[in-house]
């Protein structure tokens, strides 16, 4: 499995989760504030680059030091500001992907639309992902 910064592939797991329609997931719900757990927010970036879309890590990131609604980031030379956070909870052990059943996955961004919620083409966007959170509301 590929890895980032020694971590299992965060990438396919945001990509995993986030890509499944909203509606398919009941366990889908916003907060107002998201603990990570392990200490790790990543930030992801997809762009579109004339006939493709790519996803990757942000550029130049620095974390919030709290990821709640009005919190501010900086990433690929610009500052963000957290409106929406979403938080889902695993319904199944995925030991593959480092996931246990009850875990919560958490992501926040600008905007919803800078979510990859659907499974939509082209999207694009900047966006926090945690593997191991705790919502708060």
């Amino acid at each position: 499995m590929p890895t980032w910064r020694g971590r299992p592939s965060v990438f396919l797991l945001t990509t995993f989760f986030l890509s499944m329609p909203l509606a398919a997931s009941a366990q889908m719900t916003r907060v107002h504030r998201a603990a990570a757990l392990d200490g790790v927010v990543v930030c992801f970036r997809a762009r579109d680059l004339l006939i493709t879309t790519t996803t990757g890590p942000c550029a130049d990131y620095t974390p919030p030091r709290q990821v709640q609604v009005g919190a501010t980031f900086l990433a690929n030379g610009y500052t963000k500001t957290i409106n929406v956070i979403v938080a889902q909870r695993v319904t199944q052990d995925m030991p593959e992907l480092g996931v246990r059943a009850g875990q919560w996955i958490c992501s926040a961004a600008e905007t919803l639309k800078d979510l990859p919620l659907t499974d939509e083409s082209g999207h694009t966007g900047t966006w926090l992902y945690i593997a191991h959170c705790q919502p708060i509301d």
